[in-house]
């Protein structure tokens, strides 16, 4: 029997906490790895481009060019992996501070949605490659 499937999605939740740990909000997402797949690597590139203009720049008296563009790009991968509306909660909720929220929220999307991604991809790369052997075997 033939199966055909939706793309992969991701779901989960995140907590947004106070410094003493309480919660103050929980955003919850879903992310639709087919969809973002392709923009996410050019996002993280942009993300690591900004960060190294940003350390070249700290030794500048005027470096907020720099800060502005690692914020741009920060926000950029959060909105992609977990919608405007929650990047823009959480924007609010670090107060528009970059690298405070990029520490806070960087690392989940390289650990978590990134290895997913790259998972997602691999598994069709092979659909694709038993896809086109079956086709030639005809």
């Amino acid at each position: 029997m033939y199966q055909i499937r939706r793309s992969e999605k991701i779901t989960d939740a995140l907590q947004l906490c106070d410094e003493r740990g309480e919660v103050c909000e929980t955003l919850e997402f879903t992310v639709d790895i087919d969809a973002i797949a392709a923009e996410l690597r050019r996002s993280i590139t942009e993300v690591t481009s900004a960060e190294q203009a940003l350390k070249k720049a700290v030794g500048d008296k005027d470096y907020g060019e720099a800060y502005e563009q690692y914020g741009r790009a920060v926000c950029g991968v959060i909105s992609l992996c977990m919608g405007a509306e929650n990047a823009a909660r959480i924007g609010a909720h670090f107060e528009d501070s970059y690298i405070e929220m990029s520490v806070a929220v960087v690392p989940y999307i390289y650990d978590v949605i990134l290895p997913r991604v790259n998972e997602c991809l691999a598994r069709r790369r092979e659909q694709l490659k038993s896809i086109y052997k079956g086709r030639k075997r005809r």
